[in-house]
């Protein structure tokens, strides 16, 4: 109520679990440098819709680097496998020039390497999570190209998906 009242930037509950919000710095460096969104809000949605759209870390990795993003595992075992991993933007970088970098936790919980993993080993046992990750692909597509009816079923849809999955209307999806 205050943030609204006040014009205030709106922050999420501590224990909310959505995107991270971009801090002040990085606001107001967007402000100064005209953009439209901060790096941290970019490349939240950048890496969202990457891993909605693959079905392994090769090609997340892929589909991120095709679109600018820098991405780089981190933490890696002996086994060569990569526990974490972090994202970057080019264009945003400190006064040496060193790329600026978030993890998948700096951005939203849901975006952790273990997290995607998880993600995509369900998608890739469940046929019709296959089936509906193509309706979601096409739908994503004509929201995109502006439909209005696709973008209101799928904010209807979402809300559906989200009373009937969490019983936290706090939770990722509410």
């Amino acid at each position: 109520d205050l943030e609204a009242r006040w014009g205030l930037t709106a922050t999420g509950d501590m224990g909310s679990g959505g995107p991270k919000r971009p801090t002040r710095a990085e606001t107001e460096r967007a402000t100064r440098s005209h953009a439209a969104v901060p790096p941290r809000v970019r490349l939240e949605a950048q890496v969202r819709a990457a891993a909605a759209l693959s079905g392994s870390f090769a090609d997340f990795s892929a589909r991120l680097t095709a679109a600018g993003v820098q991405v780089r595992p981190v933490h890696v075992g002996e086994s060569g496998k990569a526990h974490g991993v972090v994202f970057g933007d080019p264009n945003y970088v400190t006064a040496d020039g060193s790329v600026i970098e978030f993890s998948g936790k700096q951005l939203a919980p849901d975006l952790t390497l273990p997290k995607l993993e998880a993600r995509w080993a369900a998608a890739a046992v469940e046929p019709v999570l296959r089936d509906a990750e193509q309706v979601l692909t096409q739908a994503a597509a004509r929201i995109e190209a502006g439909d209005p009816a696709a973008v209101w079923s799928a904010v209807d849809h979402l809300s559906v998906t989200a009373d009937l999955v969490e019983t936290d209307p706090r939770g990722q999806l509410h």
